[in-house]
């Protein structure tokens, strides 16, 4: 996504009243997250990693897999990952507004 583009969607959130300040954030976030994964690899982590930074059990993060909170990676059919950063923001906000139907990406390397 380009600067441009990024920036006219900042603008027109900061004058849609329609929008929360927390959908706008996530509304951003997913933005970031498209540009970022065209411009950069993700840094994976593994599930214990996950639920250390998350502070939570494996049967909790598969939870929140499920219900598409958390976004994982599967390198293969025994080995899946989770993006870092979607784990952070996910710790950061909780489940109030973090899952983002408006935006889907191919979660298959």
């Amino acid at each position: 996504m380009k600067d441009i583009t990024l920036e006219l969607i900042k603008n027109i959130l900061a004058v849609d009243d329609t929008v929360s300040k927390d959908k706008a954030d996530d509304i951003l976030f997913a933005c970031t997250q498209v540009r970022t994964e065209t411009q950069k690899c993700r840094h994976l982590i593994n599930a214990k990693e996950a639920m250390k930074i998350i502070g939570v059990s494996r049967p909790t993060l598969n939870g929140y897999r499920k219900k598409g909170f958390i976004t994982q990676v599967v390198l293969s059919p025994r080995k899946v990952r989770f993006d870092e950063e979607n784990v952070r923001h996910f710790a950061e906000k909780g489940i109030q507004g973090t899952k983002t139907d408006f935006c889907s990406v191919d979660n298959t390397l």
